[in-house]
């Protein structure tokens, strides 16, 4: 079984910093680890706004770092990667402000790409069917009801 290890609070410093200076990480993600380690609760914010002065840790180099990344790697939606981003206590002004790097024509070429991928992968059933299976499967992705539509309709149109 493995041991639990307890840092203290100038062991964690020393290794958040050299985590941070690897890749980036956010707020919660380093109170998790902290946690993790056994640092004691009442040295997470000093620690936290030690990395802060030092500039290991930014949330809005790290929100623009997660959006591209879930976006160029993973192909997610604008409404999945808000989650996320919520889901870390990131607030949604910096969300939103990163969102806005990814281009309207992007977005609609990369979910007509998915879509006619797993299309392909569809069984032959009717059309209502795989209409509605392409709707939950872009929705499942984190893309608007309204552009998943609108994407669909412009298939639809082009066959």
């Amino acid at each position: 079984m493995k041991q639990r290890i307890t840092l203290n609070a100038s062991q964690a410093l020393e290794r958040l910093a050299t985590a941070c200076a690897k890749t980036e990480y956010c707020e919660d993600d380093l109170r998790r680890k902290m946690k993790q380690w056994g640092v004691s609760d009442e040295h997470h914010d000093e620690i936290i706004e030690s990395l802060r002065a030092e500039n290991y840790i930014d949330d809005e180099r790290y929100c623009r770092a997660f959006v591209e990344d879930k976006w160029t790697f993973n192909h997610w939606g604008k409404i999945k990667i808000r989650m996320a981003l919520r889901a870390k206590h990131i607030p949604d002004s910096e969300a939103e402000e990163a969102l806005q790097m990814i281009s309207d024509e992007d977005y609609r070429d990369v979910l007509s790409q998915i879509l006619h991928q797993k299309a392909r992968t569809l069984p032959d059933v009717g059309d209502y069917e795989k209409y509605q299976r392409l709707i939950r499967f872009a929705m499942g992705r984190g893309f608007e009801p309204e552009v998943i539509r609108e994407c669909l309709e412009r298939e639809a149109a082009d066959e």
